[in-house]
């Protein structure tokens, strides 16, 4: 495993009176996946805004390949190597699911110029089991397809650091089990990978570390399986500690 290619460091949010985000410390290398649990309300979408640039952060700071971005907006980021999924899809919806991709291989990380950007859409297209779909419009997709869309943008902007927000959420079992291989394959080609996920099982066949979080803290960190029989994730889920 490569050092770390993202640091965050006692990053903090609130909106109004509301602490969302409180003093939250992690790293991701090359080649590792970072689980991110936590129940509702937690803090996570708000932590993974503030990493991407979408949200600018109260205090803390963010570091990408050892350059400071904490003050670099969600674009410059993009551009730098941070892709992302939303938890709920956004696409173009009057655009083809390609041109939704070729938009990610674009304007993305890295310089990417002309056969270079299709070479990428094409690859994300196929990674996310979209090949048969590329001319359709993007708002006619069902639910399962724009998840697919949603990842398959992020892969083409080439990102070295991959945030995952729920991508996982409404797929079918079979759908699961291709999207954990295919997490996987990313992580052995030396992706960094930060993934929010409810489905646990997902989560525990993937990821290097795991981190808890509840009312915005980092209750527990490491091992995966020594996070999930803590006591701290325990309550934070189910309000007592198991005997």
């Amino acid at each position: 495993m490569s050092e770390s290619l993202l640091s965050v460091a006692n990053l903090r949010k609130s909106f109004g009176a509301l602490l969302v985000v409180d003093d939250v410390t992690f790293d991701v290398a090359g080649g590792e996946v970072l689980g991110v649990m936590g129940p509702n309300g937690a803090g996570k979408t708000t932590m993974l805004n503030l990493v991407s640039g979408a949200l600018a952060p109260d205090g803390g700071r963010v570091v990408l390949a050892g350059k400071d971005v904490t003050r670099v907006g969600v674009v410059g980021r993009c551009r730098r190597g941070i892709g992302r999924t939303h938890q709920v899809p956004r696409p173009f919806e009057r655009m083809s699911v390609f041109e939704n991709i070729l938009v990610g291989a674009t304007n993305g990380g890295g310089t990417h110029r002309g056969r270079e950007r299709y070479r990428l859409a094409n690859g994300a297209i196929e990674r996310a089991g979209l090949s048969g779909k590329a001319n359709r419009l993007a708002g006619s997709l069902p639910l399962l397809d724009r998840k697919r869309l949603e990842l398959a943008r992020a892969l083409a902007t080439a990102p070295e650091i991959l945030l995952l927000d729920e991508i996982a959420g409404g797929l079918t079992e079979p759908e699961v089990q291709k999207l954990v291989e295919l997490v996987l394959e990313l992580r052995a080609s030396g992706l960094g990978i930060v993934w929010i996920e409810h489905v646990v099982h997902a989560l525990m066949a993937t990821v290097d570390r795991l981190m808890a979080l509840t009312y915005g803290r980092v209750i527990a960190q490491g091992d995966p399986q020594e996070v999930m029989e803590s006591e701290e994730l325990q309550h934070a889920y189910l309000g007592t500690v198991a005997p």
